[in-house]
């Protein structure tokens, strides 16, 4: 599996590069450096969508925190900017606040779906989520191959607008599609009570939901994760000047440790990427 996953990931760096303005070849030293770019901006606008663990809110005090929480804080020390979150909004519709520049980033992470990249600005990678094929408990019909999802008797799950929905590995298979505002919660329930038979989520996700429902999901066996997503931050392309600050800071927690430290603090299938540094001796031998 680790072998797997590391394969993985380096398919999704390379299939990125034609996309992305990849920061490489930092030392420490030259990050530190890069840091230190002047944004003149001391507060940008944050959208969110809540999707735990990556962001919850408290229904009572509307309190957030999580993984993307704890990023946005270290980003924002980082760059010496306060990021202040005014809007929930939809995986699906997230853009639109750039056209209306209600907010200029989008403070959740995200995958990297080709029309977000069209039309908004991108940083590197934070970090990489795999996804898995769950059903509920007592299915065992997709154990061991999930090629058999791949017919019209089988109804995947997924909300529109967002990338478990465009995995195109079973192109046979019906569909069950909720709105752009749904959140993981419904997807699991429409699982749960039949309006599909298997969906694509890491799992993170699903221990968080199984605190309230023990029991009533599995996790595919025998088969390999179907995706590992790189986690990006979208930015309304007026800040887009602001890319390489981000990207700098970004680099800087990969390599101090901090991006690690941040996902091991919850229980979901995330992979920190890694900055190591050639330390051979180079200087010619007489």
């Amino acid at each position: 599996m680790k072998q797997t996953i590391r394969t993985v990931l380096i398919s999704a760096v390379v299939g990125l590069c034609s996309a992305l303005f990849i920061v490489q070849s930092h030392t420490p030293q030259q990050i530190e450096v890069d840091n230190k770019v002047k944004t003149e901006i001391s507060k940008l606008k944050c959208g969110y969508a809540t999707w735990p663990p990556f962001l919850v809110k408290d229904p009572n005090t509307g309190e957030l925190s999580g993984i993307s929480y704890d990023l946005i804080t270290s980003l924002s020390e980082a760059m010496n900017i306060e990021f202040e979150w005014v809007e929930e909004v939809g995986f699906g519709d997230f853009l639109e606040g750039f056209n209306t520049n209600r907010y200029d980033v989008m403070c959740v992470t995200i995958w990297p779906e080709p029309e977000r990249i069209k039309r908004s600005t991108v940083t590197i990678p934070l970090h990489y989520s795999v996804l898995y094929a769950y059903v509920r408990a007592g299915d065992h019909r997709f154990d061991g191959d999930l090629s058999k999802i791949n017919s019209p008797e089988v109804k995947t799950i997924y909300i529109e607008g967002d990338m478990g929905g465009e995995i195109k590995d079973f192109p046979n298979s019906s569909k069950f599609a909720l709105p752009q505002m749904s959140d993981h919660s419904q997807m699991l329930i429409s699982l749960v009570t039949g309006k599909g038979d298997v969906l694509f989520l890491d799992d993170g996700i699903i221990k968080d939901f199984e605190k309230e429902n023990p029991g009533k999901v599995r996790r595919v066996s025998g088969v390999e994760p179907v995706r590992l997503f790189p986690e990006l931050l979208s930015m309304n392309n007026n800040i887009s000047h602001l890319k390489p600050a981000f990207d700098a800071a970004i680099n800087t927690m990969i390599a101090d440790g901090t991006m690690a430290r941040i996902l091991s603090k919850y229980d979901v299938s995330t992979y920190a990427e890694k900055i190591e540094l050639d330390i051979t001796d180079k200087t010619p031998q007489p």
